[in-house]
Formats: structure tokens, sequence, C-alpha cells
């Protein structure tokens, strides 16, 4: 949960801090006033990366040479992290003052889920966005999981130096070729596993979709056991090696797998409306957030931008309803807070925002 926030000269926000409740902290404003790079900030300090996919050189306010983020955070542990980014890079990355050189120290103290209009690309962009998606929930479930990705793409990225210049075999190649089908083999089996447990959580049922039934399916390399899935992955790297020449890169391995998403046993890639679409990854979102409730036994942090505009009012009521039963904290967005049932809690808060101000 986040207590406290406090900007410096970030995007429109020359100076700003705020502090929030337990329940659902509605954000109200026009398009292009600021709501979301609230969001953003707070995901910034918990990922150090945007959800926007914007780098954060161009986060700093205009006119200005750096930024600072600080938050106050409960869950595990208590946190203070802070985040200072200069004209050469991160200048500052710390928690509770002890500073971070290496971000994968750093990462994993808080965990978050978002959803912004972004997501939707989940569904309908291209396999590359599926396959951070599930990376990333990977590491947010297991922290080891992103030193095993590191250490494949540093193997992928020496087969491919290899392949550029024209060696196809030879000892050299093939050590690197097996390295890559082990290496690659653990990240199989992690996102396999993960997809199985999203799929069980799916299967308990969610208000957003009704009776219909939503199932995630990885598709490429071959799963089953690690050893399995080492020599499967050596075999089509193998098999591949007549396309490789010609391409001069690796055309096999978790680099290229995608996560199928579909919906009734139909691919949701073929969904028409907007609105199925974003009630399907309101359903993927929840499963992520129970999942997280089990492995590490506290609730998520909730980041939802501009989730209502394409929600029926039954649907938006029951996201509320579905979010206060779980008791997460929730940070959302909105042009109209009439399109967010509130009902009078009292753990909840309206801020109105204008113009990189906020008033309480």
């Amino acid at each position: 949960m986040i207590e406290e926030l406090y900007l410096r000269n970030f995007r429109n926000y020359g100076e700003a801090r705020l502090s929030f409740s337990s329940g659902i902290n509605l954000f109200c404003g026009e398009n292009g006033q600021g709501k979301t790079n609230l969001l953003e900030a707070i995901y910034l300090l918990g990922m150090l990366s945007s959800f926007r996919k914007a780098e954060a050189a161009s986060m700093v306010k205009k006119g200005e040479e750096t930024f600072c983020i600080s938050g106050d955070f409960t869950g595990d542990g208590a946190y203070k992290l802070l985040l200072e980014k200069g004209p050469r890079g991160w200048e500052k990355i710390s928690a509770n003052g002890s500073l971070y050189r290496k971000k994968l120290d750093y990462l994993g103290k808080i965990r978050i889920v978002v959803f912004s209009p972004d997501e939707i690309e989940l569904i309908q962009g291209s396999p590359e966005g599926r396959r951070r998606y599930i990376d990333r929930t990977c590491f947010n479930t297991s922290h080891h999981y992103l030193k095993q990705l590191k250490n494949y793409r540093r193997v992928l990225k020496q087969r491919n130096i290899l392949l550029k210049k024209g060696i196809f075999r030879g000892e050299e190649f093939g050590t690197w070729t097996e390295r890559l089908a082990l290496a690659g083999a653990k990240i199989v089996k992690e996102r396999a596993a993960l997809i199985e447990k999203l799929n069980q959580k799916l299967s308990e049922g969610h208000p957003f979709l009704g009776t219909d039934s939503i199932k995630l399916r990885y598709v490429g390399t071959c799963t089953g056991d690690e050893m399995d899935v080492s020599q499967g992955l050596l075999d089509k790297l193998t098999s591949s090696s007549h396309v490789e020449r010609c391409r001069r890169t690796t055309v096999s391995g978790p680099h290229r797998d995608d996560i199928e998403i579909s919906v009734n046993g139909t691919v949701a890639k073929a969904f028409s409306s907007r609105g199925e679409m974003r009630s399907v990854l309101l359903a993927l979102k929840t499963a992520e957030t129970a999942l997280y409730d089990d492995i590490w036994g506290e609730s998520p942090l909730i980041l939802l931008d501009d989730v209502a505009s394409e929600l029926d009012i039954g649907r938006r009521s029951a996201l509320i309803s579905f979010l206060r039963e779980k008791g997460n904290q929730v940070l959302m967005t909105t042009t109209e807070a009439e399109n967010i049932p509130l009902f009078g809690n009292k753990e909840d808060t309206l801020f109105r925002v204008s113009e990189g101000k906020i008033i309480h």
C-alpha cells in the first residue's frame, strides 16, 4: 500500500505531495491534466520503468534537468523509495536510505498491477507485448526469474554474433547452441507454470465475463519437463539451421514464442468490441492480483487508468464491488467521477486534477 507520494519536476508537476486512503483513490479531471502521470510515477517507483513505454529522460518537466519521486509504502515491510533522474541517467535509486547501483537488487519491494488503455495491445498487438507481460508477471511471482531471463538474452546475443559473422557450425557455435537450449528451457518452464496458475485463477470465474470462460495457452517452444524442453529446443535450433543461415539470427526459442488468449475457445484478438477486450483483460488482471495474494500473502497495489470509459455501468459496478471485496488499495483515473460508483465509502478519496494541480 502506498501512503504518500512526492513529486518534483515530474512531467507537468513542478511540485506535489499527496496522501492516499486504503480504499479507492479516484483522480478525476479532463484529458491531459496529469492524472495518468501520477499513476506512472508510482509505477516507476516500483518497477523502474513506465507502463506507457516512455523513457525516463522524457519525464523531466519542460525547462528542468532533473526530476525526483519518492513514496512511502507498507506491506511485508515499510519502504521509503526515492528516485532521482538527471541528464546522465539515474542519479539516485534508494530504498530506506540505502543506495542501489544494480536495478535488480532494488526491484521486487512492492508489487503493482496496472491496467491502462495501452494494455489492449495484449490482445491486439504483437507477441512481443504478450511475452513482456508474462515475463514481468513471472518476475513478480519469482524474483530469480529476471536473472534467468538476462542469462538467456546474454547467450542469445553471443549466438547471434556468431550467426552474423557467418559461423553456423563448429565447436564454439555448438557450445552456444547447447547453452541456449538449456537457458531457454528454464524460461519456458517458468512461463508455462505461470500460465497454468493464471488459468486456475481464471477458471474460478469473474464478474466482468459472466459465464464466459477465458484461457491462456503457451504457443511456440514445446512445454513439459525441463530436460524435454531443452532437447526439443535443441532439435528446433538444429532443424532451423538453413533459415538461420539466410537470416543470420536465431529464429527459434522463447524470444519468438507467444501467448494465446481465448474466450470460449475463440481467440480474443477476433473480438470487434473494445469493451469486450477490456473485460477480458480485467479478468486477466484480477487473476494476476489473486495469484500475488496467494504467493506473497498480501494484496498488490492496483493502478487503473481510464478503465471505466468503455465498460457498461453493470461491469463498472461489478469491478468496484470486486475490488472492495478483495480489499486492495486502488488508484484510478477518470474524466467523469460519475462513471465510478464509489457510494461515499469513508475509505475512498476523490482528487480533482487540473493543469498539474491536485485538489483533495
